[in-house]
């Protein structure tokens, strides 16, 4: 069984900077490597599918691909059209033997069983789309003169739609496979005209998810998902999402908008540091290194960049809309909550770089001087309420409080 992730970045410029959905670049690329950590823990071997400019961008982070693939930059060709998933069916379709595809954001904290990767087809779970994602996307496309294929018009006469969730994807009937890649080739190619002027992000689910599901239940072929049921909604509240610090246990796949919660940042870069010290800092200090400018304060990485890039609220917050709502590790509100839970004193250090961080040309002479003492502060609790799993216990949860 071989597997397999893609990557495909759009951006004209650094890679590095391509954000893919979530708050903050950064945290695209520690996804990447926690992704590809916990895959090669499982099963020794992972290959990654990308475009050149990625290429060179992980081998310079160090992230652990057993073989990187390289693919050309074909969706130059579909500039405009948001068709984000046609790289994944690229992907799909150089497969001539048995595999799993794993999205970037799709953690494995659980090896899946033999059975369940024997299986001829398997996805993460049928999506039961009670919010009508796919029904209105289909009408509008239908509307604007699109065509859709025959086998899905059985699946769009239901009152409730159904698709496959593609956060893994695959099978051993290779076969099948090529069907489907094949009638997706044949849908993209038919509506070009349509797709280009719609730029409809929700036609992704469409041609990847619903071709898949819709095929296989035309032909009778079994389907294994990861978390079973048949009316498992698209709003997501059955999927039990935990950013503690407890050992995790399944999965978790930082799909749509939960990508864009602080508490799934947070989560996954402190996950990341602790299965993966060196490959966490490499990210960090390469991100900084270049200019990037981050979206929490990285106490634990030993850099003089990293220290002048420390980021105040009023910066954050004035640089980005969507970073309103967002209280950030170095608040005051956060910092006394940290302090509390840490039986700290409030005369400590730690209560003195709320202080310091505001006052911007004080922050670099400061953390510099008692820096060593901020990261063991630091250290000693990320550390403790790991080990002890008190975050669950008292109730707490690794987020922005820390």
């Amino acid at each position: 069984m071989n597997i397999i992730q893609t990557f495909y970045s759009y951006t004209d410029g650094d890679p590095l900077f391509d954000n893919a959905g979530f708050l903050s670049a950064e945290f695209n690329w520690l996804s990447i490597a926690l992704s590809c950590v916990l895959l090669k823990q499982h099963f020794g071997k992972v290959t990654l599918y990308c475009n050149h400019k990625v290429r060179i961008l992980v081998e310079e982070l160090h992230i652990p691909y057993t073989n990187i693939v390289e693919i050309p930059d074909f969706m130059e060709d579909y500039e405009g059209y948001n068709l984000w998933a046609l790289p994944k069916v690229y992907t799909y379709s150089m497969q001539r033997e048995p595999f799993l595809h794993v999205d970037c954001d799709w953690f494995m904290f659980e090896k899946l069983s033999d059975e369940f990767l024997s299986s001829d087809l398997f996805a993460q779970n049928i999506e039961y789309d009670d919010q009508f994602y796919n029904r209105k996307c289909i009408e509008r496309f239908i509307h604007a003169g699109g065509v859709v294929p025959q086998c899905v018009s059985s699946e769009l006469s239901a009152p409730i739609c159904r698709v496959a969730n593609a956060g893994i994807l695959g099978g051993n009937d290779i076969d099948f496979i090529r069907r489907y890649v094949s009638q997706v080739y044949s849908f993209i190619k038919k509506n070009d005209r349509v797709l280009k002027e719609t730029k409809d992000g929700f036609i992704n689910s469409f041609y990847e998810q619903m071709f898949f599901y819709t095929m296989a239940r035309q032909e009778n072929k079994s389907v294994n998902y990861c978390t079973r049921g048949d009316k498992l909604s698209t709003k997501f509240d059955w999927f039990d999402i935990d950013f503690t610090c407890k050992p995790k246990y399944g999965y978790m796949h930082l799909l749509a908008s939960l990508k864009r919660t602080i508490n799934a940042q947070i989560f996954v870069s402190q996950y990341l540091r602790n299965i993966a010290p060196d490959l966490y800092k490499n990210i960090i200090q390469t991100y900084i290194n270049r200019g990037g400018h981050t979206i929490i304060n990285y106490f634990d990485i030993c850099n003089d960049l990293c220290i002048n890039n420390l980021r105040t609220n009023d910066l954050i917050f004035s640089e980005t809309k969507k970073y309103l709502k967002i209280n950030v590790p170095i608040s005051k509100e956060s910092l006394d909550s940290y302090i509390t839970n840490s039986n700290y004193k409030k005369d400590n250090l730690l209560s003195k770089i709320y202080y310091t961080d505001l006052m911007r040309y004080n922050a670099e002479k400061s953390l510099i001087e008692n820096y060593q003492e901020i990261c063991s502060i630091n250290d000693k609790n990320i550390n403790f309420f790991w080990k002890e799993e008190l975050l669950k216990k008292n109730k707490l949860k690794l987020n922005n409080k820390f």
